[in-house]
């Protein structure tokens, strides 16, 4: 379960991390690999989750895996909303 913990921390900072750099020195290319990487461990830490036993976890793990989850769903809302404007374009 650590490891769904830090999967989740590492999702998170990187959310953070590749808006921030959008605007600075990157290319279009460093940041579209920092976004598939984001992709890669929020999917890593949504896999873990989703081998949680929600009958003999503990509330901490629960809290975790669903936030896990949820960060999942948010970042697929996310390229889905983004794949609308463009076809809207």
């Amino acid at each position: 379960m650590r490891r769904l913990a830090i999967a989740a921390i590492a999702a998170g900072l990187t959310l953070f991390l590749v808006p921030s750099l959008s605007g600075g020195a990157q290319d279009t290319g460093e940041i579209e690999e920092l976004k598939e990487e984001r992709r890669r461990v929020q999917d890593a830490a949504a896999a873990q989750a989703v081998e949680v036993n929600a009958a003999s976890a503990e509330v901490g793990e629960l809290t975790d895996a669903l936030a896990a989850l949820q960060t999942q769903v948010n970042a697929a809302q996310g390229r889905l909303d983004e794949a609308q404007r463009n076809l809207a374009d």
